[in-house]
């Protein structure tokens, strides 16, 4: 029998939007209102040049007769409902407006897959605020070249300690992490705690599998009665540059790995990655190392990966090398 499934986090909306061109500046103080209109904000789109680039853009319609105004985009996604930045918290956030215009925010890291993202346009006048329109979008609505990931849809047995489901890269562009986390309930609809699970990348055409095991996260697997999970995923997979694998060898406990590196001036840390596939190849596991590069000179040279033996399957493993 399958327990119970709440709903799932990660359902993607697709709402039309308006991205508008816009700059953003930072003002040290508030502005002092010069027009008659009432204090009123707009929230107006977005401008994306890339997933590390999003722009939110906002609008002051009026500023009335307030001695200090202050104006900004707020976000806050679906599994998170929280809006920042707020006036108390990050005052240096907002900056001072003077007269009705437009204005934009920068959207904070990356813009992930599997992510519904909310935000409206602020005014906070005389230190009261006034809020625009909440609008939302999601990475396929910014119009942009990225990967898209489709998950199956979990289960999990009662008695069970984990949660499987699939992930499939049905695109032409290679994703950063897929990962899947789960949020444990009991029967009285108590919060219990939570559980992550990734996989570190997926080719073109690749089909993973994750699973989320409550094991090490403090959830008795006898109180479990229901669980709510959210999906995602990276859409920036960072190939290590002026490196790249020769040759590997399996042994008891780990991996060895023959690696070149061919540019000099190739510094810094990277991620070795051994991925591992069962006899359908799909992926099922994989284990990363942090391998420092500064010392190594030009040529080969070899370094570990510690691995266990359970998760050595049937369709066997590589090794890829990325920039993290």
């Amino acid at each position: 029998m399958d327990i119970p499934r709440r709903k799932a986090i990660s359902t993607v909306a697709t709402t039309s939007l308006l991205g508008l061109a816009g700059c953003s500046q930072s003002l040290p103080g508030g502005g002092v209102a010069t027009g008659s209109e009432p204090v009123g904000v707009r929230t107006l789109g977005y401008n994306a040049q890339n997933v590390d680039n999003v722009e939110l853009l906002g609008e002051v319609t009026g500023v009335g007769d307030a001695d200090e105004l202050f104006a900004t985009v707020q976000r806050s996604t679906d599994s998170y409902d929280e809006w920042s930045p707020t006036f108390e918290e990050n005052p240096y956030q907002f900056e001072g407006i003077d007269e009705p215009r437009e204005f934009t925010r920068k959207m904070p890291g990356t813009i992930d897959g599997g992510v519904e993202y909310q935000y409206r346009a602020v005014i906070v006048a005389d230190g009261e605020p006034t809020y625009g329109e909440m609008k939302m979008f999601n990475l396929h609505d910014l119009g942009l070249d990225v990967p898209k990931v489709e998950f199956s849809t979990p289960s999990m047995d009662e008695g069970s300690t984990t949660i499987e489901l699939t992930a499939e890269n049905v695109s032409d562009i290679q994703t950063g992490s897929v990962g899947c986390g789960v949020e444990w309930y009991d029967e009285d609809n108590v919060y219990l705690g939570s559980s992550y699970s990734n996989l570190y990348t997926l080719r073109p055409g690749e089909t993973g599998v994750i699973t989320v095991n409550t094991n090490g996260d403090d959830v008795r697997v006898s109180d479990i009665a229901e669980y709510e999970h959210r999906t995602e995923y990276s859409p920036v997979y960072r190939p290590a540059e002026g490196v790249e694998v020769i040759e590997t060898e399996l042994r008891e406990g780990e991996i060895t790995v023959t690696a070149e590196k061919t540019q000099s001036n190739n510094r810094g840390n990277i991620d070795a990655v051994a991925r591992f596939f069962d006899a359908d190849g799909r992926v099922i596991d994989d284990v990363i190392e942090r391998v420092n590069t500064s010392s190594v000179p030009v040529g080969q040279w070899r370094f570990e990966i510690g691995v266990s033996g359970d998760i050595i399957d049937e369709g066997g493993f590589e090794v890829i090398l990325s920039q993290g």
